[in-house]
Parts: structure tokens; sequence; C-alpha cells
């Protein structure tokens, strides 16, 4: 990911589901391997990289994301405190 800092969304996988079958991880490996970044890349966004971390219920996949922004709830939130309409 280079040495830039840089923000980073954090998606952590249930343990019950972090498997070779988690259908992320099938994703990055692939991505890893190569194949499909090039057409993906317009289209999707994907993870920058994959690590595991060891918890209460189990081993973890944790994907980091490039960060978009904040969640679409806190921007209706911000919209509508803005609001000069309202009531």
């Amino acid at each position: 990911m280079g040495d830039t800092p840089q923000y980073l969304a954090l998606k952590i996988v249930m343990a019950e589901v972090s498997t070779k079958d988690c259908p992320e991880l099938r994703i990055y490996k692939l991505l890893e391997a190569g194949l499909g970044k090039n057409e993906a890349d317009e289209h999707f966004h994907l993870p920058l990289d994959q690590f595991g971390i060891e918890g209460p219920s189990g081993r973890h996949y944790v994907f980091a994301y490039p960060f978009l922004g904040p969640c679409v709830s806190r921007l209706l939130r911000i919209a509508h405190a803005e609001d000069p309409v309202k009531s």
C-alpha cells in the first residue's frame, strides 16, 4: 500500500464466516494474482489489503478498503440539520 499515510476503511468479518470460502477472501486472492484488476478498478472498490486477527470468538479476516467518506446516514443527518425549509 505504500509509505504515504492514508485513511482506510476496515471491514472485520465475523469469525464464523472467516473461512477459505469467504467471498471477499476469494476476490482478494484473485486480485493478488493479478486477475481482473484493471477491469474491476473502474466499477468496484476492492480491498487494498487483508490480514487476520484473533478474538475471543476465533480468527477474523480484516479487509482494508479505500476510505470513501462518511456514511450515508450521517450525510442525511447533516442535510436535515442544515435544511432551511424544515419546520
